[in-house]
């Protein structure tokens, strides 16, 4: 692998048009927008672009250009952290209001793979990658307060010594995973945010702590949810429905 390769991830550059995925590096993908922005021209991209025919004397391939224009300059912008175990798989997901949609994720190799999809399939996609499915969970579930040394441990599965309270100690014993989604509008910061504890049939938990300045331990409580309220918590992040544009 050579130098070239190495920073831009993708050693060939691909693009399905059966299956509208584009397979790039992160830099090339970056490159490609500022093509299908104008502020690059075709003559002055790298030869591995032009020879996997996304770039051309006029310009991007169409399919290619569709899904860099959502995937780059969205109008709304999510983040889902997928936390299993010690494994983080992140997924980007843009949309425009047209209803145009693409994920975005690394791939084995470090280069992205943006595929496109539609705005109102997302949270069917979403309730796949992250299992929000109805189940039995335990009844009578209650508020839980701990801290975040033990969270970090129970998402990293380094083990968790008993906490001497039944109910968290539950918790702890049927995780499953822990994802975060955040979400902002183009050019504007974060306005939406949700951490969920995923603990088999224990249910949900929304995690809430203050924030938190590097490795130091803060409370943190653990608030049960059911399915309707956590695709109702995500689907807040995704749409941006409680948030606003204004000034």
């Amino acid at each position: 692998m050579n130098d070239d390769t190495a920073k831009t991830g993708a050693a060939v550059p691909h693009l399905d048009e059966t299956f509208l995925q584009l397979t790039v590096g992160y830099d090339d993908l970056l490159l490609l927008a500022e093509v299908h922005a104008g502020a690059t021209a075709p003559g002055d991209v790298p030869g591995r672009l032009r020879e996997a025919g996304l770039v051309g004397p006029a310009g991007l391939n169409p399919t290619a250009a569709g899904l860099v224009e959502v995937a780059v300059a969205p109008a709304r912008s999510v983040v889902v952290e997928r936390f299993d175990g010690s494994t983080l798989s992140p997924m980007f997901i843009g949309w425009l209001p047209d209803g145009r949609a693409t994920t975005s994720a690394p791939d084995a190799e470090g280069a992205v793979v943006v595929t496109a999809t539609e705005f109102g399939l997302l949270r069917d996609q979403l309730r796949q990658w992250l299992g929000i499915f109805e189940r039995e969970v335990a009844d009578d579930r209650q508020t839980l307060s701990t801290d975040t040394t033990v969270i970090d441990a129970a998402v990293s599965a380094r083990g968790v010594e008993a906490t001497g309270v039944d109910a968290l100690d539950e918790v702890i014993a049927n995780w499953r995973l822990a994802w975060r989604a955040n979400g902002n509008w183009a050019q504007r910061p974060i306005d939406a945010s949700v951490t969920i504890v995923d603990a088999g049939t224990q249910g949900w938990y929304r995690v809430d702590h203050p924030p938190r300045h590097g490795a130091e331990p803060v409370d943190v409580t653990l608030v049960p949810l059911d399915l309707d309220a956590v695709l109702t918590v995500l689907g807040d992040v995704v749409t941006g429905r409680n948030t606003h544009t204004d000034e």
